[in-house]
């Protein structure tokens, strides 16, 4: 279940609104001017997108690692090419 909170609402409720992430497994989308800011959630997502991550980081360092000897020009021509396909 998703909820939209503005920023004063959540500080004047935030018991409330941590008993609903906690035990009702609710999202709280907090906002300020109307325009997402924060949004609160149970321990067991923010675990699994920690995870992730630090999954993400490990392979973009991977990637960065394979790549490092690879001239910038030589960059460029594959991605003309890609585009030439594309089109």
């Amino acid at each position: 279940m998703l909820i939209e909170a503005s920023a004063m609402k959540v500080r004047q409720n935030f018991g409330d609104l941590i008993n609903q992430v906690q035990y009702r497994g609710a999202v709280i989308e907090v906002t300020k001017s109307s325009k997402p800011v924060a949004a609160l959630i149970n321990i067991e997502l923010f675990e699994k997108i920690k995870l992730m991550q630090k999954e993400f980081d490990r392979l973009n360092k991977a990637i960065q690692n394979s790549f490092k000897e690879t001239k910038s020009s030589d960059f460029e021509k594959e991605i003309n090419l890609a585009v030439k396909k594309s089109r």
